[in-house]
């Protein structure tokens, strides 16, 4: 078994919304995600999204952001 790490692609959008709507089904007031809902939030937060694939399948991912968080006024 070979785990590979690999850039997101639009192809992998369904199986991360399965991942993260069994991941948080149990978590409180949970409104589970949509493919669009998922694909808004990517291109919104300007996000980079690494996939973890295991035997041509989507066991997991991560999403990062770069740049400078906004100054808070305090």
């Amino acid at each position: 078994m070979t785990v590979q790490i690999r850039s997101f692609t639009h192809k992998d959008l369904k199986s991360l919304v399965t991942l993260l709507n069994e991941s948080y089904k149990e978590a409180y007031e949970f409104i589970p995600y949509t493919e669009e809902k998922l694909r808004s939030g990517i291109q919104e937060g300007n996000l980079i999204i690494l996939v973890s694939e295991e035997n041509g399948e989507v066991t997991g991912s991560v999403a990062y952001r770069s740049g400078h968080y906004p100054k808070m006024e305090i």
